[in-house]
């Protein structure tokens, strides 16, 4: 049954965590308030699909979930949840190492060399633990995605709303 449990929550294409762990997970976190997260989708993804088929838009996902597990360990937890779609949770909040880690992303992503003639970037938005964190996140990826893209929006609630 742990075996069955386990693969549940695996997301086949990029063998990191799907929606399922991804939920299930943060409701562990919002107890104690000291974790923060980033949501990032990819940029012009339908775009891709179109253009290159949805094979390679599946080699574009499994690329990235590659990406993702080589920062993957007991404090940061990667997730694909939906789509071209993706969370991480950093367990433990720690600012300068959270930011670090979401530019390493975002520059790798940017950086690949792919069989076509073609960058592809990600947006994202990202948030220490509050109220609603995911909200929170979705509100910068936005902002990013409206503010040209290939770009992770940091700002806190503390420092004003974002509308």
């Amino acid at each position: 049954m742990i075996y069955l449990d386990k693969k549940a929550k695996i997301d086949t294409l990029t063998t990191i965590g799907n929606r399922l762990a991804f939920k299930e997970d943060i409701e562990q976190l919002k107890s104690n308030n000291n974790y923060s997260m980033l949501l990032f989708d990819i940029d012009n993804f339908k775009k891709i699909n179109d253009t290159y088929g949805h094979e390679f838009g599946d080699e574009v996902l499994s690329t990235i979930g590659k990406i993702l597990k080589t920062i993957e360990n007991r404090e940061i937890s990667i997730y694909r949840i939906g789509g071209e779609e993706f969370a991480i949770l950093f367990t433990h909040f720690n600012e300068n190492f959270a930011m670090e880690s979401c530019e390493y992303i975002r520059k790798s992503v940017e950086n690949i060399h792919w069989k076509f003639p073609i960058t592809v970037t990600i947006s994202g938005g990202f948030s220490k633990a509050v109220k609603n964190t995911y909200a929170e996140c979705d509100k910068r990826l936005y902002k990013a995605k409206n503010s040209g893209k290939n770009m992770i929006i940091y700002q806190y609630i503390n420092e004003g709303d974002i509308k």
